[in-house]
């Protein structure tokens, strides 16, 4: 009767520990989630910021092409724009995917092992440490993209002065 008792007790024990962990892993992966959420709003946010920087490069990219004198090396940075921002597309367009994907991780909690679910959320920290990383290096890109852009517009307002003051 006394192991009976004992085998009992064990079994209960590891059962009670075992849904301490997943609880503790369920935990784990709402917090996460409060960051796949957080990190959506800046996700959007550079998929605004990205929209608008394409259409100005596109912008400058048609006013160059139309103006009277080309400025070869204007067109250069343009078309070297146009490549990095084709670059964050992809990137933008994988981060939408990872980050949708997170909200199906936790279905199936109940059947998966600890194991798996370990795993998982470990996948979506990676995801979204990534997510985050490329989300600051876009940033730094079009911030510059955005100086060069300026640095354009300001040397073509300079170019159109002095053309308007030789000719006068």
């Amino acid at each position: 009767m006394k192991k009976l008792f004992l085998i009992l007790t064990l079994s209960a024990l590891a059962f009670s520990s075992c849904e301490d962990r997943k609880k503790d892993l369920s935990q784990q992966y709402d917090k996460l989630m409060e960051e796949n959420d957080s990190i959506m709003a800046m996700h959007s946010e550079a998929q605004a910021m990205h929209d608008q920087m394409m259409s100005q490069n596109k912008q400058m990219s048609e006013q160059l092409m139309a103006a009277e004198m080309k400025d070869s090396s204007q067109l250069e940075i343009l078309a070297a724009n146009e490549v990095i921002l084709q670059k964050h597309e992809a990137m933008l367009n994988s981060h939408e995917e990872l980050l949708t994907s997170h909200q199906t991780i936790k279905d199936g909690f109940d059947t998966k092992t600890e194991a798996e679910i370990e795993a998982q959320i470990k996948e979506m920290r990676d995801n979204l440490d990534k997510i985050e990383t490329e989300n600051n290096t876009i940033q730094d890109e079009h911030d510059k993209m955005m100086r060069q852009q300026e640095d354009m517009m300001q040397r073509r307002t300079d170019t159109v002065n002095d053309s308007a003051k030789t000719n006068t």
